[in-house]
């Protein structure tokens, strides 16, 4: 039997589709935080009403896989520019 996603989830899924509809981020990328959670806004009201413990975990490893990402691609970055 097929389980309904989490809210958490959906906002996950929902994040990572605003993300890749964005084409260039310019030399700000922080500048589209506030748009994005405007627009993310519905899911993001799903995961404070449902606040279930479950949920939040799975935010913070998202999270964390982030920074970690985020670290890979800099020292990817970094050893291409130091190649070079």
């Amino acid at each position: 039997m097929h389980r309904p996603m989490s809210k958490a989830t959906k906002l996950l899924l929902a994040l990572d589709r605003e993300l890749l509809a964005i084409d260039d981020f310019g030399h700000d990328p922080l500048r589209e935080i506030d748009a994005l959670i405007t627009r993310l806004e519905p899911e993001i009201q799903q995961v404070e009403l449902r606040g279930r413990a479950k949920h939040q975990a799975e935010i913070y490893v998202a999270r964390d896989r982030a920074s970690v990402k985020v670290e890979v691609l800099n020292r990817v970055m970094e050893r291409c520019h130091q190649s070079r």
